[in-house]
């Protein structure tokens, strides 16, 4: 849904994807990273409460690294799913109230800024 109302396109843009952005690894998978460590860690001290190696039970440090990394996924899924809504909803205000949006004035920075008197 789009507008071709052009004083709201300044707000429109703001919500724009810009498909030339490329996230960083850390950023793409900020939730991941910690469960590909974690997973081993509780397992091994799982093995550590028992009194057994920290490297026995092989099984159990696969099995918690692929449950931690599927469940970081379905988290990382929904927030994204969460914040297209949002978006979609807020454009969605945007175009049906455009009186709620007018341009922005553009200022100067002498008009932003107060004079400044320097103290000695």
């Amino acid at each position: 849904m789009e507008s071709d109302n052009p004083n709201i396109k300044w707000a429109l843009d703001l919500l724009t994807y810009d498909p030339l952005y490329e996230p960083h690894f850390v950023a793409k998978y900020w939730l991941q990273i910690p469960s590909v460590f974690s997973g081993p860690a509780i397992a091994s001290y799982i093995n550590y409460t028992r009194g057994l190696k920290l490297y026995a039970r092989p099984y159990l440090h696969v099995a918690f690294t692929a449950g931690l990394l599927l469940g970081s996924h379905l988290i990382d899924t929904t927030i994204k799913n969460q914040d297209a809504r949002r978006d979609a909803f807020l454009r969605d205000y945007i175009i049906r109230h455009p009186e709620d949006f007018p341009p922005p004035e553009r200022k100067k920075y002498g008009e932003i800024f107060d004079t400044w008197i320097p103290i000695r």
